[in-house]
């Protein structure tokens, strides 16, 4: 059958604006083309996404920073897409922007696809000329004669759109650059540059997407939230955002908004691994072990390729004192992504509980020389060390903490421990009590206030605070251990701790 017909092929969280313009000057030059424009189930609609692609002469890839990265994860359509163009030898045209690196040609596809891809014709389509090159690309699209299968599954929905902007490209433009920024850990550098992308266009979904995510890695969880909160608003439609609305909640403490945030986010893509996870770490903070095993297998199951998945399974694992299986999930989650500084500082917790002290001192080592901000890096290394360098760069990074998020129980918490190790009981108690007063059910920031209070010798306030953890959060790790140190000292005058019997004074 004869006919340049185009099917676009594009990763809607970094490119929607792209397959708009370059649908919409297909049609002005009175060339069809298809793109899905939606948001659904990956498994719902990839047949009929495969089934345009057979009806299609041309295939186009809109490859721009993020197109191709984890392409092969299950809830992404456009590794389907590129197989099905390839098996049906559709003619394959790349269409790249600028900040497209050809290197992740080679980094995200396999080696055959990687080889006949950069064979393909190539335009470069700029963010200010682009209908100058739009004119070349369309002359390039005459009629061919191909095999196709026409069907009547139509997902060209042009919507009534207005046409993209020259600013919404220049907008664009600064969301691929806010992409590499992030790449290279400048999170900073990604956080202006989306900041400018939504200056010129405040409606721009994807941006608040990529800000809160720099936001995430700066540990600015206020502005992560705020972000979340209007990409949702801006596309209610999209998974991804949805479930980082739910990785958002998680961090301010709403365990009960993450968990239906990250379940809406997986009935809207069963394939979304991400949701899973982040659900995963949700249950394991309101310690459902059970529930948060579930999620992250599921997360594995759905794709083995998840460093994250397997980070969060050995978090469980450990929480579960499995400290062989969980050492062998934090460094199969290494060996997929060797630059994330969790994944080392968890490792470094599992070989400690093995007795590897200097294996955890390795571990935390390098978490902080690939994060430099992370304080229980700092805190755990200085406690095996006993080093006081490394308590009081732990503390200087906490209280960063704090005053990035005034309004962090989880900040405060983190600062609290960090005045626990380093010897300033009173501190600690006050940011603890702090946490608490922002989320009274915060139920390590009793434990922790309960062991400074020992250090300070007021006994009577310690076993209130673990009689709460024993009677709001029977299923804690440690309720065990503390309610056999509650019931073994509950009715004597004293105890013992740290080699000095302590007085108790009512």
């Amino acid at each position: 059958m004869s006919g340049n017909t185009v099917f676009i092929s594009y990763r809607r969280s970094v490119s929607a604006i792209w397959a708009r313009a370059v649908a919409q000057h297909l049609r002005d030059h009175q060339i069809e083309s298809f793109y899905y424009t939606g948001h659904a189930d990956v498994r719902q609609i990839e047949p009929a996404v495969l089934q345009q692609i057979a009806a299609c002469p041309y295939f186009v890839l809109i490859l721009t920073p993020g197109t191709l990265k984890n392409c092969h994860y299950p809830g992404v359509l456009v590794m389907r897409e590129i197989e099905e163009a390839v098996r049906l030898k559709r003619a394959i045209i790349r269409l790249q922007t600028p900040e497209f690196d050809e290197d992740d040609i080679d980094k995200y596809l396999p080696t055959h696809l990687a080889e006949q891809f950069k064979a393909y014709p190539t335009f470069e389509i700029p963010y200010l000329a682009f209908p100058t090159a739009m004119q070349a690309i369309c002359t390039h699209l005459t009629p061919i004669d191909v095999p196709t299968t026409p069907t009547s599954e139509a997902m060209n929905v042009q919507e009534n759109q207005s046409p993209v902007t020259a600013v919404q490209l220049a907008a664009q433009g600064y969301f691929e650059r806010a992409w590499k920024k992030d790449d290279t850990k400048d999170y900073a550098g990604a956080v202006s540059n989306c900041s400018e992308a939504i200056r010129l266009y405040p409606d721009f979904a994807e941006a608040y997407t990529g800000r809160a995510s720099a936001y995430f890695h700066q540990q600015t969880y206020t502005g992560m939230m705020a972000d979340c909160e209007e990409a949702v608003r801006l596309d209610p439609h999209s998974d991804e955002a949805r479930s980082n609305l739910g990785l958002a909640r998680l961090h301010q403490r709403d365990f009960a908004g993450a968990i239906a945030d990250c379940t809406h986010a997986i009935e809207m893509n069963s394939l979304l691994a991400e949701a899973y996870v982040n659900r995963s770490l949700t249950y394991l903070s309101t310690y459902d072990l059970e529930q948060a095993l579930t999620d992250c297998t599921q997360a594995i199951y759905l794709n083995p390729l998840s460093a994250y998945g397997y980070n969060a399974r050995g978090c469980v694992r450990l929480l579960q004192k499995e400290y062989t299986a969980s050492l062998a999930d934090f460094s199969h989650a290494i060996s997929l992504d060797p630059q994330l500084a969790v994944f080392y500082y968890n490792r470094g917790l599992a070989r400690f509980h093995q007795r590897d002290y200097q294996g955890a001192v390795e571990d935390h080592t390098q978490a902080i020389q690939l994060d430099p901000q992370l304080v229980m890096a700092y805190l755990e290394r200085g406690v095996l060390r006993e080093d006081k360098a490394d308590f009081e760069e732990a503390l200087a990074q906490a209280t960063q903490g704090v005053q990035r998020n005034p309004f962090d129980a989880n900040a405060y918490e983190l600062r609290g421990c960090t005045r626990y190790f380093s010897g300033n009981y009173r501190g600690a108690v006050d940011d603890l009590t702090r946490a608490i007063e922002i989320d009274p059910t915060f139920a390590d920031a009793y434990i922790w206030r309960a062991r400074a209070y020992i250090k300070l010798k007021k006994m009577r306030k310690m076993m209130a605070d673990y009689w709460h953890v024993l009677v709001n959060h029977p299923n804690h790790p440690r309720a065990d251990e503390i309610r056999t140190f509650v019931m073994e000292y509950r009715d004597t005058p004293g105890c013992w701790f740290g080699g000095k019997f302590i007085r108790i004074t009512w």
